[in-house]
């Protein structure tokens, strides 16, 4: 099992609009996907975490993987990061 935490700063002004586009792209399926949060940090609220749990690598690198990823990305004010783990323990 694998997660995918990505991290970005949403344009100020644009969170609502954001975070609308971000659950519309959501209802799109998405292979090998187990479970997505989007997370708004507490301190900086232009700023969020997108985790995601994943069965393969190869689901993450599929397109609609990034197509999901793109219709995000003019919201964000830098570009964003990702990276991905081998999840080695849960609880």
């Amino acid at each position: 099992m694998l997660m995918r935490i990505t991290w970005g700063q949403v344009r100020p002004g644009f969170w609502d609009e954001f975070e609308e586009t971000f659950r519309q792209a959501a209802k799109q399926e998405m292979p090998g996907l187990i479970k997505r949060w989007m997370v708004r940090d507490t301190r900086d609220t232009n700023s969020m975490f997108i985790v995601t749990l994943w069965r393969d690598v190869e689901s993450i690198d599929d397109p609609c993987t990034m197509n999901f990823i793109n219709a995000l990305c003019p919201f964000f004010l830098v570009e964003y990061s990702a990276s991905v783990g081998e999840v080695v323990y849960e609880s």
